[in-house]
């Protein structure tokens, strides 16, 4: 069980299930468009829920049963953990595995909240006047493609209330990306930069 957690099984593991987790809602998406908009599929499906190998289980429910998998290891590892005799290289490799697990964990949460950020800008990205700019105090003109520049990541974003020059408050979408912070405000339904 050690093996399975350590280098290139580990790496692996980040890799496959950062990606499938990340995918996991635009995967039950596909699916729930497929079987609304597609009769082939919809065929399929039926006949293949009578199929005594999926004991009645649906694609969404089988999905989120990969994704759900890898957090059930280390209540696998505690529990035999619990009873592996204490000072036994048995042990050792036992609370080593917990460990990497655990790190292995970390990661594929890590990306799939950055995937999930990075889908947050690109809905931002979509909503945004494709004309709106602002002018930096540098003279430096900022547009809505400089969103989406390569190596910018949103870190935060939330609404606030900006106090205008003239004192009155006005909605704004605050987007805190790796080097520029960015007010945006809707209007008929788009965004715009936000105006002081």
């Amino acid at each position: 069980m050690f093996l399975q957690f350590t280098d290139e099984n580990a790496e692996r593991m980040r890799q496959v299930y950062g990606e499938f987790c990340s995918h996991h809602n635009d995967a039950v998406g596909f699916f729930k468009e497929l079987l609304q908009n597609n009769k082939r599929f919809q065929n399929f499906v039926k006949q293949q829920s009578n199929n005594s190998l999926v004991r009645r289980r649906e694609i969404p429910e089988c999905i989120l049963l990969v994704t759900q998998r890898i957090t059930k290891y280390p209540v696998l590892l505690e529990r035999i953990l619990k009873y592996t005799q204490e000072g036994t290289q048995e042990h050792a490799d036992l609370q080593e595995a917990l460990a990497r697990v655990r790190d292995i964990i970390a990661a594929v949460d890590l990306r799939v909240s950055e995937y999930e950020q990075g889908q947050r800008l690109q809905d931002v990205w979509n909503r945004t006047e494709s004309r709106s700019a602002a002018k930096l105090k540098s003279g430096h003109v900022f547009r809505k493609q400089d969103l989406m520049r390569p190596g910018r990541v949103l870190k935060h974003q939330g609404a606030l209330l900006w106090k205008t020059a003239t004192g009155r408050l006005k909605d704004v979408l605050a987007l805190l990306l790796t080097d520029t912070l960015v007010f945006l405000q809707e209007k008929d339904q788009k965004y715009i930069f936000a105006a002081v």
